[in-house]
C-alpha cells in the first residue's frame, strides 16, 4: 500500500471470471468475503436469512452476482422459504417481481415504502423475482450507493441477471454454515449511519455534500423549493472525514457514512464522519483500477462527443449508426439499444426548442383567441427596425445589427417594408435564436412599438415573455416528451395506432345544446400529398405575387387538398410518411422541409400529426420544425410522444441483417388531448431522463 492506504493492485486468480476486472466488482467480493465469510461459487448448505428479522430466507445459494448494482446471492427456486416473504405489487413493464421478507411487528406500509440499499430503516430483505434480464441496459439506476456505471455493453448489460433466479442483496443477509459455525453465530455487513452519493465535491476546500439514498427534490427532480430546501437535504462532508487517508471524493459515488448534526438548534446541519464506500471498503480514490476506469470513462466521452461532431458535420453516416443498432442482438438488447437512440434524440429537440425560446415567446407565439397575424409580425418588427438612425446604416464597413430596439418618439422613421429574409432576422422560415433579446425600454414598448393601431393588439400580451407553458414543464437536460418503448411492429402500422390514440385523446362528447359529437378524422398521406401542402417558399419557387400571405397560402393548401366536403368539418390528424430530406438540383446545399411544417402549424384544422423519420437525427428535423420557433407567427405543435419502430419479423429475432428502425413522432395541437397535461410538470408522468413511463428519474 501507498502512503494513503491504497490497495495492492493484485487479483485472487480465478475471480476474473467474476469480476470481469471491474474495480467495483473487485471491491464488492472483498467485502463478501470479509463480512459473510463465503465464496463466489455457491455452497448448497448455507443458510441465508434476513438480516434484520432472523426469518430464514433460503438454505443454500447458487452462486454471489457480481454486476454494477452491488453484490446479489442467487437463489433457486425450491430452495426459497415463501412462507417468510410477502409479495409487494408492481407496474407492467416491471423487471422483476418483488418480495419482502417479513419482520415481526412490521406492517404492510412499512415494507412497501422500505428504501434500496441502505442497509438499515429496521426493514426486511429485499428479493427479486426476475422476469427480465437487463440485456440493453449498460448502467444501473443510481437508487443506492453500490450503484456504479461503468457503461457496460449493450448486449451484456449492467449485470447477468438469470430469468427465473431470485436474487437478494448481499448487504441484507446474514449467513450461517451449519458445518463450521454453531447455531448462534450471523454474519452479516455491518449497518451505516447512512448512505448516499455525492452531489459536489471542492478539492480546493476539501469539502462537499452528499444526497442521502431516498431523497428526493434536490437535484432537478421536479419538487421542492429554493437553495435553501437544496441545503437542508444534504449532508456536508469535508476531507478529515473521510477514512483510510484518502483526500478526494468523486461526484457520483456512492459512499457510507456516520451522521453528526452541528450549529444552532434554529440552523442545525447534519456533517458526516467516517466515510467509506459502501460495505465499509475504501472509497474510489483508494480502490485499485477506480482511477484507470475513470480515465477510460473520460476517453470514452471524449470519443461519443467526437462521434455526435462527425455525425452533426456530416463526417460520419446516420445510416451506419442504424445499421449497427439493427444488428443487435437478441431484441430484447436491441429495444433497448433503439430507445436510448430515440431518447438522446428527444433530449436534442428539448435543447434546440429552449434555444428558441425568444422566438417562440417573443414573436411567433399563438395562443388562444390573441392570435398574431402575419401582418401584425412583420408590422411589430418593423417598427422596432425602422428606429435604427441613418447614420448607422454602415459604420467601419459592418452592417448593423437586425436585433429589435425599442421606439424612440423623435426617431424619423422611413417607409421601407421589413423583408425577415433579407433583413436577416429569419434563417428561412424558423429562425433559430441562442437567446432572448434583451429590451432596454419598457415591454410595452418593446413588443408593440409607439403607434396604437388595432393590429398592434394581435402583437399580444407584453408580460408574456417566457417560454410556453408545455415547454416551461420541461426541465433542463430532460427529454421533451414520453420516450415509449419500440415496437417490433413496422413503421406505418405504429403511426396508424398512434394516430387513434390521438383521434380518441382529441375528441369529445358534444356538450348541451349541439348535436354532434367531435371525433376528429385519420388522414394518411402519401409524399404526393405532403408535397401539395408545401408552399411557393418551403419549394423554393418564386411567387409573382410579393404581396401574397404565405399563411393564408398555407391555410389554403390544406382546404384546397383536404376539402371539407370530402373529408368532413371534424378536426384532423394526419399521418405522414417516411422520407429523407433531399439537397436541392444544381448542388445547393440548402434542404427544402420535408415535412410541410407551415401548412399544418398554420391550419386550425389539424390538431394531431404523426410523422415516421427515417431515423433519430432525422427525427430532431421533423420535431423542430413542427415544435419550433417560426419566423411567420404559427403555432407550434406539442410533442407527446417519440419512439422507434424496427418492423421486425419474428422469425428474425436473432438474425443481424436486420433493416434500421424507423422513429414515430406524436404530437398534438396546444389545449387538445395529452397536450393539455403536458403544460405542467405533474402530467409529466415520465422518467425526465429516459422518457420511460415505468419508473421515474431517481429511479432511472
Amino acid at each position: 500500500a501507498d502512503p494513503r492506504g491504497t490497495m495492492a493492485d493484485d487479483e485472487p486468480p480465478g475471480d476474473a471470471v467474476h469480476t470481469k476486472g471491474l474495480w467495483n466488482r473487485r471491491r464488492d467480493l472483498r467485502c463478501v468475503r470479509r463480512h459473510l465469510g463465503i465464496g463466489p461459487d455457491g455452497d448448497p448448505d448455507v443458510e441465508v436469512r434476513c438480516a434484520r428479522g432472523d426469518r430464514v430466507i433460503a438454505i443454500g445459494y447458487r452462486r454471489v452476482l457480481l454486476g454494477d448494482h452491488g453484490p446479489y446471492l442467487e437463489l433457486e427456486r425450491e430452495d426459497v422459504r415463501w412462507e417468510n416473504l410477502r409479495l409487494m405489487p408492481g407496474g407492467a413493464a416491471r423487471f422483476y417481481d418483488e418480495y419482502r421478507a417479513i419482520v415481526d411487528g412490521e406492517s404492510y406500509d412499512d415494507i412497501a415504502h422500505s428504501s434500496l440499499g441502505t442497509g438499515g430503516g429496521g426493514r426486511g430483505a429485499k428479493l427479486y423475482d426476475q422476469i427480465k434480464t437487463v440485456e440493453g441496459q449498460g448502467n444501473p439506476p443510481r437508487d443506492s450507493a453500490w450503484a456504479v456505471a461503468n457503461n457496460r455493453p449493450h448486449e451484456e448489460g449492467y449485470a447477468a441477471y438469470v430469468v427465473g433466479k431470485i436474487y437478494v442483496g448481499a448487504y441484507d443477509v446474514a449467513v450461517r454454515d451449519p458445518i463450521v459455525d454453531d447455531d448462534d453465530v450471523r454474519r452479516a455487513m455491518p449497518e451505516p449511519g447512512g448512505s448516499g452519493r455525492v452531489a459536489w465535491w471542492k478539492p480546493a476546500r476539501g469539502v462537499g455534500a452528499i444526497v442521502p439514498d431516498g431523497v428526493v427534490g434536490a437535484r432537478n427532480e421536479g419538487r421542492g423549493g429554493g437553495e435553501e430546501e437544496f441545503a437542508a437535504k444534504e449532508v456536508l462532508v469535508t476531507r478529515d472525514a473521510i477514512a483510510g487517508g484518502a483526500d478526494v471524493l468523486a461526484p457520483g459515488e456512492g459512499v457510507w457514512f456516520d451522521l453528526e448534526s452541528s450549529g444552532s438548534p434554529s440552523d442545525r446541519r447534519s456533517i458526516a464522519s467516517n466515510v467509506t464506500g459502501p460495505g465499509g471498503e475504501p472509497v474510489r480514490q483508494l480502490c485499485p483500477g477506480a482511477a484507470a476506469a475513470a480515465a477510460e470513462a473520460a476517453r470514452n466521452g471524449r470519443r461519443r462527443s467526437e462521434t455526435a461532431r462527425a455525425l452533426r458535420d456530416g463526417r460520419r453516416s446516420a445510416a451506419s449508426d442504424a445499421a449497427a443498432r439493427a444488428r443487435t442482438v437478441p431484441w430484447e438488447a436491441r429495444a433497448e439499444v433503439e430507445r436510448d437512440a430515440v431518447a438522446g434524440a428527444a433530449r436534442r429537440i428539448a435543447r434546440i426548442l429552449r434555444d428558441n425560446c425568444a422566438a417562440i415567446a417573443g414573436l411567433a407565439r399563438i395562443e388562444g383567441e390573441g392570435q398574431r397575424t402575419l401582418r401584425a409580425c412583420l408590422r411589430g418588427w418593423a417598427k422596432q427596425t425602422r428606429a435604427r438612425k441613418p447614420s448607422e446604416t454602415v459604420r467601419n464597413g459592418q452592417r448593423p445589427s437586425t436585433a429589435p430596439r425599442p421606439i424612440e418618439p423623435t426617431t424619423t422613421t422611413t417607409t421601407t417594408r421589413l423583408d425577415l429574409t433579407s433583413a436577416g432576422r429569419a434563417k428561412g422560415l424558423f429562425a433559430p435564436v441562442t437567446r432572448p433579446p434583451t429590451p432596454t425600454g419598457s415591454p410595452k414598448t418593446f413588443l408593440r412599438g409607439t403607434n396604437d393601431d388595432d393590429d398592434d393588439d394581435a402583437m399580444g400580451d407584453p408580460t408574456a415573455v417566457a417560454l410556453p407553458a408545455w415547454l416551461t414543464a420541461v426541465a433542463r437536460g430532460a427529454v421533451v416528451c414520453e420516450v415509449s418503448h419500440t415496437r417490433a411492429s413496422s413503421a406505418e402500422d405504429a403511426a396508424r395506432d398512434a394516430a387513434g390514440r390521438v383521434r380518441d385523446r382529441c375528441g369529445f362528447e358534444a356538450p348541451a345544446g349541439l348535436e354532434d359529437s367531435v371525433r376528429p378524422c385519420v388522414v394518411e398521406l402519401t409524399r404526393d400529398g405532403v408535397g401539395a401542402l408545401r408552399t411557393a417558399d418551403e419549394c423554393g419557387v418564386s411567387r409573382g405575387d410579393r404581396d401574397l400571405d404565405p399563411v393564408a397560402e398555407a391555410v389554403a393548401r390544406v382546404d384546397e387538398n383536404l376539402p371539407v366536403a370530402e373529408f368532413g368539418a371534424s378536426p384532423l390528424v394526419l399521418v405522414l410518411p417516411t422520407g429523407e430530406e433531399k439537397a436541392k438540383a444544381g448542388g445547393g446545399g440548402a434542404r427544402p422541409p420535408r415535412v410541410p411544417r407551415l401548412a399544418l402549424r398554420a391550419s386550425k384544422r389539424v390538431v394531431g400529426v404523426v410523422c415516421v423519420s427515417s431515423g433519430p437525427e432525422q427525427l430532431v428535423r421533423d420535431a423542430v420544425a413542427l415544435a419550433g420557433a417560426c419566423a411567420r407567427g404559427t403555432a407550434p405543435f406539442v410533442p407527446t410522444e417519440v419512439f422507434a419502430a424496427a418492423g421486425l419479423d419474428a422469425t428474425r429475432e436473432w438474425s443481424r441483417d436486420n433493416p434500421p428502425a424507423l422513429n414515430v413522432a406524436v404530437f398534438e395541437r396546444a389545449g387538445w388531448g395529452a397536450a393539455i397535461a403536458m403544460e405542467t410538470s405533474t402530467g409529466r408522468d415520465y422518467c425526465w431522463r429516459c422518457g420511460d413511463r415505468s419508473h421515474r428519474k431517481r429511479d432511472c
